[in-house]
């Protein structure tokens, strides 16, 4: 018996720009805030207070700039192959062969959910497990993670990888 084709074409999934935006405009606020909170407040201003407020406005300024460089081109993506699957983030790729997975799986933790994934055994040998990974399989149950749902729901994400690493193993 022939096994189906293996998807020759590829898939490339971008992060949602409605997230990232409001994530951005979210830090931007929060900056603003606390700018405009020391410098109009009563309350006596000296070197310390100057040090926290602005470490926390740097901080969430960074944030900004992040969330909004998180949208540009090929700053963050997964992409769908058919011999593997590749994440892209702003300090990091990675990429796996689908044999390396065993299977992905949606998980939700209070309002954040996510993809995450158990390396099969060949995935296993090829990454070390860190304390990264054990941390992470203690909480979630997964080896490893998607850092994004690129905009669907990670019910449907995992899915479609699934999807996609059944065609190309079978």
């Amino acid at each position: 018996m022939s096994s189906p084709p293996v998807p020759a074409e590829t898939l490339t999934l971008k992060p949602s720009p409605t997230k990232w935006l409001l994530l951005a405009a979210t830090f931007a606020a929060l900056a603003l805030g606390m700018s405009a909170l020391f410098f109009y407040s009563e309350s006596p201003k000296n070197g310390e207070s100057l040090l926290v407020v602005g470490s926390l406005v740097v901080f969430f300024a960074a944030g900004a700039v992040l969330s909004i460089m998180n949208l540009l081109p090929g700053r963050a993506y997964l992409l769908l192959a058919p011999g593997e699957f590749a994440y892209r983030t702003l300090f990091k790729s990675r990429s796996y062969r689908w044999s390396e997975v065993e299977q992905f799986s949606p998980f939700a933790f209070r309002q954040t959910s996510m993809v995450v994934f158990t390396l099969s055994r060949e995935g296993k040998l090829r990454f070390s497990e860190s304390g990264f990974r054990k941390f992470n399989k203690a909480i979630s149950g997964g080896d490893d993670s998607i850092p994004d749902t690129y905009g669907m729901s990670a019910d449907k994400l995992a899915e479609l990888m699934n999807q996609w690493k059944g065609k190309s193993i079978h």
